[in-house]
């Protein structure tokens, strides 16, 4: 009886190390890919601030980054900076036509033109490069910049400040009759007005954009 129970034991046990033998286990990743293909690459804005986030590896500051450049390098941007040019070549436009109608600052429709053409020669740069990036289709987004633009960026932001200057110093005193000693044109004198304070809006509009960045980056 013994033996009999032995034997039988003895048969099941082959007969589950048969199961055992014969059982595959289930194809792994490069199987199922193919001729170890690689994964699916997303080239959305979705997949790149996926990508962005786990490069950054739980740092904060350097996915807020990451954030600011994938937006700046988008084709968003890109439109956006197309349709900016029609902006500079207004400046150029009014102040070339109103050149000599401001007596009381004469330097504002000068600071307009010469605003105008170094503005469009930068946004010309600045679309140039962003369509040789989007062609070469490259990783190097982050690349250093053009010396060239940041002569011009130096140079815009100092005669920024001094059109400032001309402009809200005339703003009080200032007349649209052409009879008087304070005359300026109105569209010259308004245009300029408006150019600088809409600038001012949107760099602090940027600002508070940013600080929100930071703050959402710290909170996720």
């Amino acid at each position: 009886m013994s033996k009999e129970k032995y034997e039988l034991s003895a048969t099941d046990h082959d007969a589950e190390s048969g199961e055992v033998e014969g059982r595959q286990d289930p194809p792994g990743y490069q199987a199922t890919q193919g001729n170890g293909s690689p994964p699916p690459s997303y080239n959305s804005l979705f997949g790149e601030l996926k990508a962005a986030k786990e490069d950054a590896g739980g740092a904060n500051m350097d996915f807020a980054k990451k954030i600011v450049a994938i937006l700046m390098g988008s084709l968003a941007t890109t439109i956006i900076l197309a349709l900016f040019l029609a902006f500079p070549i207004a400046m150029i436009v009014i102040g070339a036509l109103k050149l000599d109608d401001c007596r009381a600052e004469p330097y504002i429709p000068k600071w307009l033109l010469i605003m105008g053409c170094f503005g469009l020669l930068k946004n010309l740069l600045s679309l140039g490069q962003q369509v040789f990036n989007k062609a070469r289709d490259n990783k190097e987004k982050n690349a250093s910049k053009n010396p060239i633009e940041c002569i011009l960026d130096l140079f815009l932001f100092a005669w920024f400040i001094a059109g400032s200057v001309w402009v809200f110093r005339t703003y009080g005193d200032v007349s649209y009759t052409e009879s008087s000693e304070r005359y300026c044109d109105r569209l010259l004198f308004l245009f300029s007005f408006w150019t600088l304070m809409s600038t001012y809006i949107l760099m602090a509009l940027s600002c508070c954009c940013c600080i929100c960045v930071c703050i959402a980056a710290i909170i996720v």
